[in-house]
């Protein structure tokens, strides 16, 4: 056995769904049994930081419905979506938020009719028929993604044949009646609930994913963009359920993005009908670590070994120091999300070539890469926060405060020497980088030293009383020496 023969996966979950969909679906962990909660029960709104495994339960959904002739699965990636094109369709009979509801009710039915007219089992059901004619009559074919349903939805109005399509009415009932698309959303909503699913026992899911693309837009448009989307893919998944049509949107979204977003109705949808992705767990027991079961699977998998074995300790040095573990020396790099722990798997092994297993050189070598890798990883994320070049700066200011512990003082005396940052907020940066892992708190109580951070607990704001200190995932790429190990 050569570590080079372990596939551990790759860190975007689109590439290796799409390229080698069943190695995909072996390689899923779903020990949470968030898949049956998505599919069977109430939840739809998957929350969950970039790198947590969001898009992969989605294309794990729709993976597995190729194998499933009755389930039929839309993926939605909206990382192309002309989001301004969408703004302009704002309802302007409604207030903030929930002037986009009208356009996201329009792209869902829209989408969802389409999945339906692709169902074989449908294709002589009289409401079928109806919703095949209208989009051929108006779209001129059934092949419409998201963004051409917006970009002509935009632009132009709407036949519709009072006698042969939805159920719209007219004295005259031959003529081509013409109106915005809002007019017939509630005639869209009516034949798609009306399709008669009972026979052939299928279900139709539409997944929402890559919504952060627009994020570096009009922050207020684009949250009450979010917040109608959510709000519509609720009320629509109640309608739906009351009315026992097997129809499920589903909503992929970064915890980071709804933290943003204020609504009365948010808090009880989340609480009520969202799934959060969080793989923290106790460090103290390192080796019972999710991310443990899900490299061991990917290792097994591999190799052909049974699904129980802890591989970890087979290809891994027990220790990297004499009182740290391998398996704590690599997570404590990490924000404990699968993206972390795979691509430092990865970088160990294009340092390993042909040997049975990781060295303890290979580990400590592969570090310097997989910080060029968190680096990048988080310069990314704060896309849409501030500019490119004031991201840039951030770090730079991190590697000016150095190694040691630093307070709110020393951070702002730093940013002082850098002209994208000297009349920012300290505070409000502070806070930006600890909510994103470039920092964390540092306290000592009882002789004790605590950490505090936002990925051991989301919810957890900048601590201003205490210290910080620099994620260790950042070191080698600041070119900061250790203090200790």
């Amino acid at each position: 056995m050569k570590v080079s023969e372990i596939n551990f996966g790759d860190i975007d979950a689109n590439d290796e769904s799409l390229r080698y969909p069943q190695i995909f679906a072996d390689y899923f962990l779903n020990d949470k049994e968030f898949v049956e909660e998505l599919t069977s029960k109430f939840k739809f709104l998957v929350l969950g930081r970039k790198g947590t495994g969001k898009t992969a339960l989605g294309r794990f959904i729709e993976v597995k419905s190729k194998k499933d002739p009755t389930t039929f699965v839309k993926f939605l990636s909206f990382k192309q979506f002309p989001f301004n094109d969408m703004f302009d369709m704002e309802n302007k009979s409604e207030a903030s938020p929930n002037q986009y509801k009208s356009a996201w009710n329009w792209v869902i039915l829209t989408q969802l009719g389409l999945s339906l007219i692709e169902n074989q089992n449908l294709i002589n059901d009289e409401n079928v028929i109806k919703l095949s004619k209208f989009f051929e009559n108006n779209y001129g074919t059934l092949k419409i993604d998201s963004k051409k349903i917006i970009e002509d939805t935009k632009k132009r109005k709407f036949t519709v044949s009072a006698k042969e399509i939805l159920s719209y009415e007219n004295e005259k009932s031959h003529k081509q009646e013409s109106g915005k698309y809002y007019e017939y959303i509630d005639d869209l909503e009516s034949t798609i609930k009306n399709v008669n699913t009972t026979d052939c026992e299928c279900r139709h899911f539409l997944i929402f994913d890559e919504l952060d693309e627009a994020f570096r837009l009009s922050r207020k448009k684009y949250n009450d963009t979010l917040i109608s989307l959510i709000k519509v893919a609720n009320e629509l998944n109640n309608s739906f359920y009351a009315l026992g049509r097997p129809y499920k949107i589903m909503v992929l979204l970064r915890s980071d993005i709804f933290k943003t977003l204020n609504d009365t109705d948010l808090n009880k949808i989340k609480h009520g009908s969202a799934i959060e992705l969080d793989w923290y767990q106790d460090v103290r027991k390192p080796e019972e670590s999710r991310l443990v079961n899900l490299i061991n699977l990917r290792i097994n998998k591999s190799l052909g070994l049974n699904k129980e074995v802890n591989s970890w300790v087979k290809i891994f040095p027990v220790n990297i120091y004499d009182d740290k573990t391998s398996f704590k020396f690599v997570l404590e790099k990490t924000r404990h999300i699968p993206r972390d722990i795979v691509q430092y798997c990865k970088e160990c092994q294009k340092l390993a070539k042909d040997d049975t297993k990781f060295s303890k050189a290979a580990v400590l070598s592969a570090e310097k890469k997989y910080s060029e890798y968190f680096r990048d990883e988080i310069r990314n994320e704060l896309k849409g926060y501030y500019s490119d070049e004031k991201i840039d700066q951030l770090f730079l200011v991190l590697a000016r405060v150095g190694n040691e512990n630093f307070t709110i003082v020393d951070f702002s005396k730093a940013l002082a020497d850098f002209d994208e940052l000297k009349n920012e907020d300290s505070k409000k940066l502070l806070t930006l980088m600890f909510e994103h892992n470039m920092v964390e708190n540092v306290s000592v109580r009882k002789g004790k030293t605590f950490f505090e951070s936002a990925y051991r607990n989301e919810s957890l704001s900048a601590n201003f009383d205490y210290a910080f200190c620099i994620h260790k995932g950042l070191r080698k790429v600041l070119n900061l020496r250790y203090i200790g190990q």
